[in-house]
C-alpha cells in the first residue's frame, strides 16, 4: 500500500511487537563450513549476471578481489578488465578452493515428510551419503530448530550423530511453518563466516505453492548471498504448483531443482556424484586498478569485466571507489592544491554483543560486491561564497540506548543497513545489507520504506512496508530500535559529528549516477 505525503503515520503507542521470525518447528540443519576468507571490508550486495554470480571486496584500494561461479559449470578461457576506456593488467585467477575460502551449506528437511515414512527414510540415507562426499573445505556441523535455533553438535561431528539426530526429529503442525524454517534457515547462513553459502531444502512438495515461494524470501536469500537447491521427493511425474514454485524459488536465487525419481525416489546420479559441482565451480579474481590512478581516475567508478567462455563471452559491470593518488610534494610555504569533495564515512553504530548461538562475526569480510557511492547535488547561487545551508526541518534517528547515539538525516533517500555503503551503518547481524531507506518528500515531510530486508521494518511497533514518520515515532531496524526526532533547523555541512548530525555531501557526480540506475 502507498502512502501519500498527508498520509497518517503509524506513530502511536501500542503493543509489543512480534518476534523477528515466526514460530518454528524442529527441522535438521547441517552446516558444512570452513575457514573465511581474509578480505577487507563488506562492499555491498552480491550481484548476480547471467551465468555468473560474483561478489567482490577491495581489501586495498588499488586491488578489487572478486569470488564468482557459473551455474552451469563450463571452462573460462580468460579474463580481460577496463576502466572507463583504461585496459587494466589481465586478472590473476585461482581456481576454488581457494587459500582461506570455504563453503557452508545448510541442510534443512520439510518437517512436514514426516508423515510419510518411506520418504523420511530415503532422505536420511541421501544426507548420509551427501555428508560422506564432502570434501577438505567442507566442515560437519548439526543445529536443530524449536523456537530459537540451537547448535547441538559442534563442528567436526561424524556423520552417525548426525544421522542419528534426523531420525529422532518430530513435527508440530504449522500452516506456516515451511516460510518460518525457510527464514531460520537463510539468517544462520548470512551470519555464518563462509565465502559461499547454500541451503538445501529436503521437501515432498506436499504443501501449497504459496508456502514454497515469496518474493520476500527470495530477497532474504539474495540478501545473505545464499542459494537454494530444492530437493523435491514427489510421487508424480506430473509438475504440480508447488514445485514450479520451487524451481523458481531456486532459480531466482542461483540454484537449482533437484527431482527424485517417482517410482523409488532416487536421486539424478550426476547429483549423488557431484553434488557440490555448482557452488564449488569458479575461483577467484584479483583485478589491479592501478593503471586507472596513474592516469588520474578517482572515486567512484565502473570496471567491466570481460569473461570468455567457449563461444560466447559475458561482461560484467563492477562498481569500485579508485583511490586518490598520493600527495604531491609541495615546496615551503606552498599550500596544497585543493582537491574535489570526497564522500563522507557513513555514521556507524557500536555492534551489540552476540546471542550465544551465533558464530562470531568480529574481523568477517563477506565477500560481496563493492557499492558505487551516489552524491547528492546542491545547488548554490552564482557567486555565492558562503557555505551552502538548506532551511528544512532537521531530522534524526536517536538509538534507544545508553549513549543515545543521534545521527542527523541528511541526504534523500539515506539508507540504512549492515552495508558499508549505506547512510547508516549498523554492524548488527538481525540487520539487513540495505535493510531501509528513509525519505523526504517535497512537502518537508518523511516517510520510511523496507528495502525487501530479512527482518522487516516497525514503525511504532507495527511491520510496514512504507510508512510516514513523525517526531517521536519508534523505528525498530532488526533488533536495533531507534526515534525518529524531527527539529526546524538550518543544515550546514560544518555541523557535524558521530554522535550529532553528520556532514552532507554535495558532490555531484551524474554519469556513474545514470550508468549505476542503468544496471540495478
Amino acid at each position: 500500500m502507498r502512502l501519500s505525503p498527508s498520509s497518517k503515520p503509524l506513530c502511536r503507542k501500542a503493543s509489543k511487537r512480534p518476534a523477528l521470525i515466526g514460530a518454528a518447528r524442529i527441522a535438521l540443519a547441517i552446516v558444512l563450513g570452513g575457514a573465511l576468507l581474509n578480505a577487507g571490508a563488506d562492499t555491498g550486495a552480491a550481484n548476480r549476471i547471467e551465468q555468473l554470480p560474483h561478489a567482490c571486496t577491495q581489501p586495498q584500494g588499488q586491488r578489487l578481489d572478486c569470488d564468482y561461479r557459473l551455474l552451469i559449470p563450463e571452462a573460462v578461457t580468460g579474463f580481460t578488465a577496463a576502466i572507463e576506456g583504461v585496459s587494466l593488467p589481465n586478472p590473476r585467477t585461482t581456481d576454488y578452493p581457494y587459500d582461506g575460502s570455504s563453503s557452508a551449506i545448510l541442510f534443512l528437511i520439510d518437517a512436514g515428510t514426516f508423515h510419510n515414512l518411506a520418504v523420511i527414510e530415503t532422505i536420511v540415507e541421501h544426507i548420509r551419503l551427501l555428508i560422506g562426499l564432502s570434501k577438505p573445505h567442507h566442515r560437519v556441523g548439526v543445529a536443530t530448530f524449536h523456537g530459537n535455533p540451537t547448535l547441538t553438535l559442534p563442528i567436526g561431528s561424524v556423520p552417525k550423530d548426525i544421522v542419528a539426530a534426523v531420525r529422532t526429529l518430530t513435527s508440530p503442525q504449522s500452516s506456516q511453518s515451511t516460510q518460518h524454517d525457510a527464514y531460520k534457515a537463510l539468517r544462520i547462513l548470512g551470519q555464518y563466516p563462509a565465502v559461499r553459502k547454500a541451503l538445501f531444502f529436503f521437501t515432498d512438495a506436499a504443501a501449497s505453492s504459496e508456502s514454497y515461494y515469496q518474493s520476500e524470501l527470495v530477497a532474504a536469500a539474495r540478501d545473505a548471498n545464499v542459494s537454494v537447491y530444492s530437493v523435491a521427493y514427489v510421487s508424480s511425474e506430473q509438475p504440480s504448483p508447488a514445485l514450479k514454485a520451487l524451481k523458481r524459488l531456486s532459480k531466482e536465487t542461483n540454484g537449482a531443482l533437484i527431482r527424485a525419481d517417482p517410482r523409488d525416489f532416487s536421486l539424478p546420479k550426476g547429483f549423488l556424484t557431484q553434488p557440490y559441482a555448482a557452488i564449488d565451480s569458479g575461483g577467484q579474481i584479483s583485478i589491479d586498478l592501478s593503471p586507472a590512478v596513474t592516469v588520474g581516475l578517482s572515486g567512484p567508478r565502473w570496471v567491466t569485466l570481460k569473461v570468455a567462455l567457449q563461444g560466447r563471452s559475458i561482461e560484467v559491470p563492477l562498481p569500485v571507489t579508485v583511490p586518490e593518488p598520493a600527495p604531491a610534494v609541495h615546496a615551503a610555504g606552498q599550500g596544497p592544491t585543493p582537491s574535489a569533495a570526497m564522500p563522507v564515512p557513513p555514521a556507524q553504530l557500536d555492534a551489540p554483543s552476540a546471542s550465544p548461538w551465533v558464530y562470531p562475526l568480529t574481523g568477517i569480510g563477506l565477500v560481496t560486491l563493492i557499492g558505487g557511492f551516489m552524491y547528492l547535488r546542491q545547488d548554490r547561487a552564482p557567486g555565492a561564497d558562503e557555505p551552502d545551508t538548506i532551511s528544512v526541518p532537521r531530522a534524526y534517528l536517536v538509538r534507544k540506548n545508553d549513549a543515545g547515539t543521534r545521527c542527523v538525516i541528511t541526504a534523500s533517500p539515506w539508507r540504512i543497513g549492515r552495508g558499508k555503503n549505506n547512510e547508516m551503518v549498523i554492524p548488527d547481524s538481525s540487520v539487513s545489507r540495505h535493510h531501509a531507506e528513509i525519505i523526504r518528500n517535497p512537502d518537508g515531510t518523511f516517510a520510511i520504506k523496507d528495502l525487501d530486508s530479512l527482518n522487516g521494518l516497525f514503525v511504532s511497533d507495527k511491520k510496514a512496508r512504507r510508512s510516514m514518520l513523525s517526531d517521536g515515532c519508534e523505528i525498530d531496524i532488526g533488533d536495533v530500535r531507534f526515534t525518529f526526532a524531527i527539529e526546524g533547523a538550518d543544515v550546514s555541512p560544518s555541523d557535524v559529528t558521530v554522535s550529532e548530525p553528520q556532514t552532507m555531501n554535495r558532490t555531484v557526480h551524474a554519469e556513474l549516477f545514470n550508468r549505476r540506475s542503468q544496471h540495478t
